[in-house]
């Protein structure tokens, strides 16, 4: 017969009713550049944002590390980074390529696309190079709150999501899933027992997830205004891309798809600031947390919203 715990839901342990909204406001691609540096820092100012995933190989990451120690109670996560798609700013794996040969691409960056990291890494190699970058994170001293995975490298494939499993167990840190609704649409990949493989391994994740490329044709905050309007009952996570708008990141994101290109980051990061979004969800009553009372919970710690 299940405890009294796990016939709770996730907002119910973190002290909420089952009938209450909670959303996290998460930003992707902290350390990426100077650019979505400052947009993040700014959304974190303004009051929306509550959560940011920082991508530790790559150029900016110090100045991420510099952030979050004049502003420890930011809430920073691990944006395990296992692929380098922008246009003139690449990153290489923290691990040499005699540890992670299949991570490297033929100019010694990571590969570009993930299909390219699913073809030619193995579950070995992205262990090392994930494990190499939660504990630079660590050593940097910041107060790791969670796990994701950049671009998805590790949500689409059976045998990383083993990977990123393990991680979870090890750090003692809640992840970042995919929907079951998404999981179950790549069901040929044998994806949709991983939300209930990651709770069965104590692992704490929001209910949902909503992330815009879904809807790619949509305009970038139409998809977030009709989220917002729709909030269900439970924990969500919605993940934005915010950067302030620079010639560097039109040129770094000259190849990507329309969601993550310069125009909708910018978007993003003009949305995060408006006041008018978070009054909204206050007057819904809408409740606001970071991945850190995930966490607590996970770790069996006092939650403190």
């Amino acid at each position: 017969m299940p405890t009294l715990a796990e016939r709770l839901t996730l907002a119910e342990r973190l002290g909420f009713a089952a009938t209450d909204r909670v959303l996290i406001v998460a930003a992707d691609d902290a350390g990426m550049s100077h650019a979505a540096n400052q947009a993040i820092f700014d959304a974190f100012t303004a009051g929306l944002l509550q959560t940011a995933g920082a991508m530790v190989p790559t150029g900016w990451f110090d100045e991420v590390r510099a952030y979050a120690a004049a502003h420890p109670a930011a809430d920073f996560g691990v944006h395990l980074t296992l692929s380098s798609e922008m246009q003139g700013a690449r990153w290489r794996p923290l691990c040499s390529h005699r540890e992670v040969p299949g991570l490297y691409d033929p100019h010694g960056f990571f590969w570009a696309r993930p299909e390219q990291v699913w073809q030619h890494a193995t579950p070995a190699e992205v262990e090392c190079e994930c494990r190499a970058q939660i504990e630079t994170a660590l050593a940097a001293g910041l107060d790791v709150t969670h796990l994701d995975s950049h671009m998805g490298v590790l949500h689409f494939d059976a045998r990383f999501d083993a990977v990123y499993r393990t991680l979870a167990v090890d750090y003692r840190l809640p992840a970042r899933m995919l929907s079951q609704a998404t999981l179950v649409a790549h069901d040929a990949l044998r994806l949709s027992g991983c939300r209930a493989a990651m709770a069965d391994a104590g692992v704490s994740f929001p209910d949902r997830f909503v992330y815009a490329d879904k809807h790619a044709s949509e305009p970038i905050l139409d998809v977030w205004t009709r989220t917002l309007a729709t909030l269900q009952p439970g924990v969500t996570e919605i993940a934005l891309h915010p950067a302030r708008r620079s010639p560097e990141m039109v040129h770094m994101t000259s190849r990507t798809s329309r969601p993550f290109a310069a125009p909708a980051r910018a978007a993003e990061h003009q949305w995060l600031l408006d006041p008018d979004v978070r009054e909204r969800l206050a007057d819904r009553g809408v409740h606001l947390v970071g991945y850190r009372v995930l966490r607590d919970l996970q770790r069996g710690e006092r939650v403190s919203k």
